[in-house]
């Protein structure tokens, strides 16, 4: 994060994730998509390409289901906004026109919509998002709109985003150490007590990570959960317990820096682990290794997990298919490519991808998430926080909060 002010007296801080200059980067991208369908103005509504087109990270946008924020790109960029978000482009220094709408106007959507009509109005092609947008939403659009032609070009924002600029790398990278210390500095919390062995309950681990991913610097989390013992069966469920020994633990806890996410998933034991289950940790380890030497420019995204369903039936791993092999992230925590069998996309640089679940001894669900950038001449470890080639044991606890 940058802090930039004009005044340290009387000028507000400005919150800068991306700057003007390496914004310039991802327009151009955007802008190509006019030219190519010959449209006068691009719209984009759903919270993530909002933010990819306008450079305008929202908090929780995404949680309100339609949209209430649009990105009108053409010779100038006009994000509409309702009023209590309307200092948002000013805080984080964009250079935009804002259309800003109130309460008083009515239902949000119908707001939203008669202040894009006003925008639209003269434009003969709109290239618009239609991801994630409700049905209704684009029908009162076209009947505000009658006489303009919409084409969809939510595939080819797709297909922009998989591609991260250098700037959303460093984003990335950011949000991804600020999950991994998180989790680390939340179990430096266990505390012991006279009753039991570790008196630290699993709702606690997973709210300091919440805590803690606020602490390191990221600007917001997403779903967290930590399971142990049989739970880790489940992806996710809610905390039950406190830790005991002799069980492994998995947490999995989202959270971004400035808009863009990071999915963390790691994997302990607390305890010395039975040979059994530190064996299928290691088998884990290798499926990862093997999906790392297929992460590289040219190669296709399903070829990536064919190559781990085949490392898995070679060292007689019980690979979690359903999940795949890994998937981006980006300013969804979840978004293309997909490391699975539909997905033929060809992997380039500037791709951003992690990976990859299996089955313990008692099936429980095993995994140690890394994220990597694709380079040039391969993949670069972006999770670096610490290494987790090892399987991390929880040794005892002290008696006071640390």
């Amino acid at each position: 994060m940058t802090v930039i002010q004009k005044d340290a007296k009387t000028a507000p801080q400005k919150i800068v994730c991306i700057s003007r200059e390496e914004r310039n980067e991802i327009v151009t991208g955007i802008r190509s998509l006019a030219e190519k369908i010959n449209a006068d103005v691009l719209v984009a509504a759903d919270p993530a390409n909002f933010s990819y087109v306008s450079g305008v990270m929202l908090p929780y946008a995404e949680q309100y289901g339609t949209p209430r924020s649009a990105a009108v790109l053409s010779d100038t960029l006009t994000v509409i906004l309702p009023n209590e978000w309307s200092q948002f482009p000013t805080d984080q220094d964009r250079d935009c026109s804002l259309s800003v709408y109130s309460a008083r106007e009515g239902l949000f959507t119908d707001a939203l919509i008669s202040h894009l009509a006003a925008l639209l109005g003269k434009a003969k092609t709109i290239g618009i998002d239609r991801s994630d947008i409700p049905v209704g939403f684009m029908a009162k659009l076209e009947k505000a709109l009658p006489d303009q032609r919409f084409v969809d070009i939510s595939d080819e924002l797709k297909q922009l985003r998989m591609v991260k600029t250098k700037a959303e790398i460093r984003m990335l990278e950011n949000a991804i150490r600020f999950v991994d210390r998180a989790a680390v500095a939340a179990l430096n919390h266990s505390e012991g007590q006279p009753c039991d062995s570790i008196s630290y309950y699993m709702w606690e681990f997973a709210e300091r990570i919440r805590v803690h991913i606020g602490e390191f610097g990221g600007s917001g989390s997403g779903n967290i959960t930590a399971l142990q013992g049989s739970d880790m069966r489940f992806l996710s469920k809610s905390p039950t317990g406190h830790m005991k020994e002799g069980n492994p633990i998995r947490f999995e806890a989202t959270g971004h820096h400035l808009g863009y996410w990071a999915y963390g998933t790691r994997t302990f034991h607390i305890g010395e682990p039975s040979p059994a289950f530190e064996d299928e940790y290691n088998k884990n380890v290798l499926l990862k290794n093997e999906a790392v030497k297929y992460l590289k420019p040219g190669t296709k995204a399903a070829d990536v997990y064919a190559a781990v369903l085949g490392k898995a039936k070679e060292i007689n791993a019980d690979f979690f298919k359903e999940a795949g092999a890994g998937h981006g992230v980006g300013l969804n925590e979840r978004e293309a490519p997909y490391l699975c069998p539909a997905d033929f996309t060809v992997l380039q640089e500037g791709m951003v991808v992690l990976a990859i679940y299996a089955f313990g001894p008692d099936k429980e669900l095993i995994c140690s998430r890394d994220t990597y950038e694709i380079t040039a001449d391969g993949c670069r470890l972006m999770s670096w926080y610490k290494n987790y080639d090892k399987l991390y044991v929880i040794n005892g606890t002290h008696a006071r909060h640390g």
